[in-house]
């Protein structure tokens, strides 16, 4: 748990596919950044995932191939 002046990452959950997000965003005057896919997830999804020491959860033998989160970043145009 986060002390109280730590400051915790900002984090935004939707039940909607990448490419949704992705097109929505697109749609927008926003550029897109970067698309990033992690291997891991912030809590226990499917049963059999493992923790790791920074508290991630991997699914075992699958060489950290299957995505199950993914992160996003926009900016405003540049004049």
């Amino acid at each position: 748990m986060a002390g109280p002046h730590e400051r915790l990452p900002r984090s935004y959950e939707f039940p909607n596919s990448m490419s949704e997000i992705l097109n929505a965003l697109l749609a927008t005057d926003l550029e897109l950044e970067f698309v990033h896919e992690h291997p891991w997830s912030e809590f226990r999804q499917p049963s059999g995932m493992e923790v790791d020491d920074e508290g991630r959860w991997w699914l075992p033998g699958l060489d950290h191939d299957l995505p199950f989160l993914f992160s996003i970043r926009t900016r405003e145009p540049s004049a």
